[in-house]
């Protein structure tokens, strides 16, 4: 919103008056001087004047009375009642792509913010002052949480300067601005609501008529509870999200790092920035840099050999700050082997994939190609699901190397007894069970063999007693 020159003038009697305020630091409309009010005071309700304002939010609305009609670019709309403000989230945090979407403000006591069961923030203002609000969603193709940060001003509608008050100082700030006198400052739009007393979008000598006589009326000041209300945008880092390695991890393979780069703030991106490590342990303690490894492509050398694998993605965007966003570092869980190494697989299956008619009690048999070990590492299962019911009836977990046992190449299940006329599938996380000969991660039966899941139907079951 930016001033408009008009071309009418004010009538002697009232220049007169303001030129006195410029003068003398007081006001003088008709009839007395202008009153001081306290521009926090609050009535029984607080009412909010509008249009309300957003300042550098891409994705939302410059005004609560904008219209995307004639826009080439959707904005989300500000929806301005007399004592909320709501804001749609679903375009923002598309539910969609996000969840546990919620909003939260940094001092209650000036508004108190929420997300309603229609995914829409809700702004509740009750005095003037500043306040951060933080947007907080769930990113559900990771589990990561992302945040989207501006601010709220509120003032009491009159008061141009923002210093609390509502006097003689804000006359004068306005004619300032009238008369040009600072023509080499640029307003924020958070300034230039402030200054819209007759709240008609635009900023001109009718403000100033408005604000002298609408103390003559007393329609504004200490008995006013109209206020003001502008959002701005605070600068968030973008986000790597979901970020994974592709690529066979063997000597002489390329590997790459992939990721989803989210700018809340809707900035231009800019190429990340890579660093590869490598490390001697999964969990990634002594990675030594890689020096001169910072694409996001990597070929792996014989340096690598019994090593793990990590890249590290640094975000950036180009258009403002902060340009870098949080560091994630993340591997490729399996170990390098050499070229040469047969890649793990899993011979054959007991019950074979697909059977029909096991048996309730039947062991449970899986065999690898070459000697195996158990993975002692937190987050690897076996487990046993019985798909007709949608339920799991058992979980063993290779941390605690119970439920089942491992000799050579073949891992037995300790069967429960299932149950009858069931169809089952045997979960086996990828990297569950190790190569002995080299640490490589073995694969697990959701993939197994052509990229089919372990499935198998059990018999029916006996007849029910008579």
């Amino acid at each position: 919103m930016k001033g408009k020159q008009n071309k009418k003038r004010l009538k002697p009697i009232l220049k007169k008056s303001m030129l006195t305020a410029l003068g003398l630091g007081i006001a003088l409309p008709i009839g007395g001087t202008l009153p001081q009010a306290d521009a926090g005071a609050i009535g029984p309700e607080i009412k909010i004047s509008q249009p309300v304002l957003s300042e550098y939010i891409r994705w939302l609305s410059r005004s609560s009375e904008d219209s995307n009609q004639h826009s080439l670019v959707s904005y989300t709309p500000i929806e301005a009642l007399d004592e909320t403000v709501e804001i749609d989230l679903n375009n923002h945090f598309s539910l969609a792509t996000y969840d546990s979407v919620k909003a939260s403000s940094d001092n209650p006591s000036v508004a108190y913010v929420y997300v309603n069961n229609e995914n829409k923030l809700v702004v509740i203002p009750y005095r003037d002052g500043k306040i951060n609000i933080e947007l907080k969603a769930n990113y559900t193709l990771s589990g990561e949480t992302v945040t989207d940060n501006f601010e709220l001003y509120i003032s009491k509608q009159g008061d141009v300067n923002n210093d609390g008050q509502v006097n003689a100082a804000d006359a004068v700030a306005l004619l300032k601005h009238l008369r040009n006198e600072f023509n080499r400052r640029s307003y924020s739009a958070v300034e230039m609501n402030r200054m819209d007393v007759d709240r008609d979008s635009e900023v001109n000598w009718s403000d100033a008529n408005a604000l002298l006589y609408g103390y003559a009326e007393n329609k504004l000041g200490k008995k006013d509870n109209r206020y003001v209300l502008t959002f701005k945008e605070v600068q968030d880092a973008p986000f790597a999200l979901n970020a994974k390695i592709t690529g066979e991890m063997k000597v002489g393979s390329t590997i790459t790092g992939t990721y989803d780069q989210l700018d809340v703030d809707e900035d231009m991106s800019n190429e990340p920035l890579y660093q590869w490590y490598r490390t001697s342990d999964s969990w990634g303690t002594e990675k030594q840099i890689i020096t001169g490894e910072t694409s996001k492509n990597y070929n792996i050398t014989a340096d690598d050999l019994g090593k793990y694998l990590f890249l590290e993605v640094t975000p950036r965007s180009i258009s403002d700050e902060p340009f870098l966003g949080r560091s994630l570092m993340f591997s490729g869980r399996e170990v390098v082997t050499s070229a040469e190494n047969a890649q793990g697989a899993i011979q054959s299956l007991s019950p074979s994939n697909g059977s029909t008619d096991v048996k309730v009690n039947e062991p449970l048999v899986i065999t690898f190609n070459q000697p195996i070990k158990m993975n002692t590492e937190m987050g690897y299962s076996i487990i046993i699901r019985n798909l007709t019911s949608n339920s799991v009836e058992a979980t063993y977990f290779t941390l605690f190397q119970i439920g089942f046992s491992v000799n050579e190449s073949t891992v037995t299940i300790n069967n429960p007894t299932l149950q009858y006329n069931s169809n089952y599938s045997i979960e086996i996380s990828e990297g569950a069970f190790m190569a002995i000969s080299d640490n490589a991660l073995m694969p697990g039966t959701i993939v197994e063999q052509n990229g089919e899941q372990w499935t198998f139907t059990t018999k029916e079951g006996p007849p029910p007693p008579p």
